[in-house]
């Protein structure tokens, strides 16, 4: 087992094909002339996320086969959601085999988007990592895990979710108008005509708009929170509730501008969509 984990290309063969995790991106592993077998050997790792170029350059910290081998970041990675980190795997002997540990240490991005996104999505991101590296052992040895997989697609699709109802939220609390010009379209009047029989409708409008925004993007934050931590392992109690949350937000949402026949209905079907795909993947645990 070792041999084959010491194989740094394929150690990292997740990285090497396009997934949720890296948005579609795909990752070129490269080595020294002692191929990340030996203290000092340098590995680095390449590719492009969205249109955007990362990188990363690894020195192997300590290797002593057939029991270990660590290794860490050199300089400052070109990363999104964590920053310098130290990884690696222990081998030790156990009844009728081996056990393998894997784990990752690291710290958040240096500036604020970057740090942004690794407090949100970092954790989400290593225990993935991690859990891929013993996922393709199992595949390869037939090995068991002590833990369920995770459910990482359902993970992202649901912290997209989140995001969106953030970004809602403030769109709310700081940007929408107290009327949208379909608003008195539907009540068959003018905006002249509203802002005439009940002048101190916008100032009122606006405040409960406030309020409304707020509790979105307080939802929007709590399921973020349930994508990077629960939805990340196997829950079944997760499941009902985040069906539920998503009846009650989004669906109704979506249902309510139907009915009104918004301007923005069918943009409002798209979040409706990405939580029924969420919900499918936590029910078939993908």
């Amino acid at each position: 087992m070792f041999a084959l984990l010491d194989e740094h290309a394929r150690l990292f063969r997740h990285m090497q094909r396009p997934s949720l995790m890296t948005a579609g991106g795909v990752f070129r592993v490269e080595t020294d002339g002692l191929k990340g077998s030996a203290v000092g050997s340098v590995i680095r790792m390449s590719g492009t996320v969205l249109g955007a170029a990362l990188s990363v350059e690894e020195v192997v910290t300590e290797y002593r086969p057939p029991a270990s081998k660590f290794w860490e970041t050199a300089g400052q990675p070109r990363l999104w959601v964590v920053g310098g980190y130290r990884m690696g795997f222990a081998l030790s002997p156990r009844s009728g085999g081996s056990r393998l540990t894997v784990f990752i240490d690291y710290r958040l991005p240096e500036g604020g988007v970057g740090r942004l996104f690794g407090r949100f999505l970092g954790g989400s991101y290593a225990r993935w990592c991690t859990r891929r590296v013993l996922e393709d052992a199992v595949s390869s040895f037939g090995v068991t895990q002590e833990n369920g997989g995770p459910n990482t697609a359902a993970a992202w699709i649901m912290g997209a979710c989140g995001v969106w109802l953030i970004g809602l939220g403030l769109y709310f609390v700081c940007l929408r108008p107290a009327l949208l010009p379909e608003d008195p379209r539907f009540m068959g009047t003018s905006m002249e005509a509203i802002e005439s029989m009940v002048p101190g409708l916008k100032g009122w409008l606006r405040n409960v708009f406030i309020v409304m925004g707020g509790f979105m993007a307080a939802c929007g934050v709590l399921v973020l929170h349930l994508a990077r931590t629960v939805f990340t392992f196997r829950r079944n109690v997760t499941t009902g509730a985040f069906v539920v949350t998503g009846l009650l937000t989004v669906a109704l949402m979506s249902a309510m501008n139907f009915a009104l026949h918004s301007d923005f209905r069918w943009i409002l079907l798209a979040p409706v969509l990405l939580w029924l795909a969420g919900s499918a993947c936590l029910v078939i645990r993908r």
